[in-house]
């Protein structure tokens, strides 16, 4: 970051719009600097942003000298605030933003530091969910423009990142997919929904019997009634706090290896009862909650060949590796 400092650079490096703007450039803060007095650029600040995204998810030391695991707690929120949205972080201002028209009205979190100075404005902004950061630095207006503009940005971008992964999810992941073990034929169809919230499991046949309807409600075979009771369980309780059919669906978890899913009852209707407790997440909380011969009810992984195209999954606790038809 070699245009970062808490001392004043050459003025050619400088935006000095206004006579008063003039003083504020020559402040000397001293050993005030270091709380925020520091002169940047915004190709510094966005490489400072970049290294973050890109170590976010590592498990060993960082390019910031930060190990994998402290990076990310530096990220998390420290305190609350009267907001529902807003919350304290060290430094970072964490807000959690939803928009009907992105990623289904879900919230994303943007980790954001703002300063000013008179007739000095500034924001960074990390957004690890669309691996985006923003910088915008302003001067001589009225200090409103850079949170105007990286508003702008960030909704454009945001929505731009969304349709590529929903046309990406249609063309790499949906599709039906079959195969047999034994003598035991299975067909596993997804699609993505309207909404574009993971993957919608619209057909999923084993040995003969609707695994999907057993799942949502049906009559449950003697061969495979233990895990399928526990998976029914799962949607009796989403059902149950909801006005909406609830379907089944995969989102994708990084946590083990790449391509990894995990599927739970899903509903879009807003809890119809007034519990303090209605609002957790029970897809999040529910995962890993079953297993079966050793392996989890809820987790499939897709399979790729040599040239990273999808060409099966693996549902490993009815054991069956099934190929995706084309």
């Amino acid at each position: 970051m070699p245009h970062t400092s808490v001392l004043k650079p050459d003025d050619s490096l400088g935006v000095i719009p206004t006579v008063q703007a003039n003083a504020t450039w020559y402040n000397d803060f001293g050993w005030a600097s270091p709380s925020g007095a520091m002169y940047s650029s915004a190709a510094d600040l966005a490489q400072f942003a970049r290294l973050i995204l890109r170590d976010f998810n590592s498990f060993t030391n960082t390019s910031l000298g930060l190990p994998g695991y402290v990076l990310r707690e530096w990220l998390k929120p420290h305190s609350y605030t009267a907001s529902n949205t807003h919350f304290v972080g060290l430094p970072w201002e964490d807000l959690r933003p939803t928009f009907t028209r992105l990623n289904g009205g879900f919230p994303f979190t943007i980790h954001a530091k703002s300063g000013s100075l008179l007739f000095y404005v500034s924001s960074l902004s990390i957004i690890p969910e669309y691996g985006m950061g923003l910088a915008v630095l302003a001067s001589g207006g009225t200090g409103l423009e850079s949170t105007v503009l990286a508003d702008i940005i960030v909704q454009r971008f945001a929505a731009a990142v969304e349709a590529h992964r929903v046309q990406y999810a249609r063309d790499t992941y949906a599709g039906v997919y079959n195969g047999t073990s034994g003598n035991i034929s299975s067909v596993y169809e997804l699609r993505v929904p309207d909404d574009g919230l993971g993957l919608e499991i619209v057909r999923w046949e084993a040995a003969g019997y609707d695994l999907l309807s057993g799942v949502l409600g049906g009559q449950v075979p003697n061969n495979t009634g233990a895990p399928v009771l526990r998976l029914q369980r799962k949607v009796r309780r989403q059902e149950n706090n909801s006005t909406t059919t609830v379907s089944f669906r995969l989102f994708p978890t990084q946590v083990e290896t790449p391509d990894t899913w995990r599927y739970a009852p899903y509903t879009q209707a807003l809890p119809t009862t007034e519990s303090v407790f209605a609002g957790l997440c029970g897809e999040w909380f529910g995962t890993d909650s079953g297993y079966y011969g050793g392996q989890p009810l809820d987790m499939i992984r897709f399979v790729r060949d040599e040239g990273g195209r999808v060409t099966g999954v693996e549902i490993p606790w009815l054991r069956l590796q099934l190929t995706k038809q084309t």
